[in-house]
């Protein structure tokens, strides 16, 4: 799946984040709940497992700093993959709705 990379200013996949989200999401399905945000200062929150809840999970923003496997290797473009570059200005600040 497609997903924001905040470093990379752009949307990608990343196999090994919808592998984390995924077994995330089982957790979530077995026990019936979920952890949501309750604000901006960083407070999660317990509650009943709902789709949008599941949804929001899967949507997931990727604000690692660096992937460890890229490390000092140069990024080459991806044939086949359109890279969306974002103004600045125009970035959607992850955890903001």
């Amino acid at each position: 799946m497609k997903r924001w990379i905040t470093r990379l200013n752009e949307w990608a996949d990343y196999p090994e984040i919808d592998a984390f989200l995924d077994e995330l999401a089982e957790v979530y399905r077995k026990h019936g709940l979920c952890l949501s945000h309750e604000d901006d200062h960083g407070a999660f929150v317990v509650e009943p497992l709902t789709n949008l809840e599941l949804g929001r999970l899967m949507a997931a923003f990727d604000n690692r700093p660096e992937r460890p496997d890229l490390k000092g290797i140069e990024r080459k473009k991806v044939e086949g993959i359109e890279r969306k570059k974002v103004k600045p200005e125009h970035r959607r600040k992850p955890g903001r709705r």
